[in-house]
C-alpha cells in the first residue's frame, strides 16, 4: 500500500464521516449533561400530557433489557460493537453514501451510551446506568444516542429491504444482458 493510499483511507474513513460520529456523540453528551443539571421535575414538552423531558438512569440496555448486568459488561458490548462496525467501514469499505452514514450513526449512539456505562462502571458519578430524559408516556424514556440507535436500525431494514435489493435486481439484470448478448453472438457465428 502506498502513502497516497493510507493517506485516502484517513482521509475517508476519518475526515469524511467520523466528523458525524463526533457531532452526534457530542450532541448526546451536552443534552445528557444539561439533563443532569437542570432536570429537576418533569418538564411537560408543548404543553402535552404524554411527552416530556423527564431524568430517569437506565441500568440496563432498550426498555430496561439486561438491568441486572455489570455495567462493565454493557459498556464492553457498546466498545465491542462500535469496533466490528468501524471495522466493518474500513476494512470492506461499503460504496453506499446512505449506507456508511446509517452504520455511522449506530456507532455514534453505541458510543454515546458507552460513554455512559463506562463513567458508572467506574462511578465518576454518583449514577449507574445510562441517562435518559426524553418521556414519552406510552412508551419508554430515552435518550439522543437511542434515538441514533433505533433510527439506525429501522433505516438499515429499509436499506436491506429496497435499496440493496434494487442494487443487486441491476447487477442481475446487467449480468443476464451480458449473458443473453453473448449468446446471441456465439449462434450468429454458426
Amino acid at each position: 500500500m502506498t502513502k497516497r493510499n493510507y493517506k485516502e483511507i484517513f482521509y475517508n474513513v476519518f475526515v469524511k464521516y467520523q466528523g458525524l460520529v463526533i457531532l452526534l456523540i457530542i450532541i448526546d453528551q451536552v443534552s445528557k449533561i444539561l439533563a443532569l443539571k437542570f432536570l429537576k421535575e418533569p418538564i411537560y414538552i408543548f404543553g402535552l400530557n404524554w411527552l416530556q423531558l423527564k431524568l430517569q438512569i437506565n441500568p440496563g440496555i432498550a426498555f430496561s433489557f439486561l438491568d441486572d448486568a455489570p455495567q462493565f459488561v454493557l459498556a464492553l458490548i457498546s466498545i465491542v460493537t462500535s469496533v466490528i462496525i468501524e471495522y466493518y467501514i474500513i476494512a470492506k469499505k461499503p460504496q453506499g453514501k446512505i449506507f456508511n452514514i446509517i452504520l455511522l450513526v449506530l456507532v455514534a449512539g453505541s458510543i454515546g451510551n458507552g460513554i455512559d456505562r463506562t463513567l458508572s462502571t467506574f462511578n465518576i458519578f454518583n449514577y449507574t446506568g445510562v441517562i435518559d430524559f426524553i418521556y414519552v408516556t406510552f412508551f419508554a424514556n430515552f435518550n439522543f444516542a437511542d434515538i441514533c440507535v433505533t433510527l439506525s436500525c429501522i433505516f438499515l431494514l429499509i436499506y436491506f429491504s429496497f435499496v440493496s435489493d434494487d442494487k443487486n435486481k441491476k447487477a442481475i439484470s446487467t449480468n443476464n444482458d451480458t449473458t443473453i448478448d453473448n449468446s446471441t453472438k456465439d449462434n450468429k457465428d454458426e
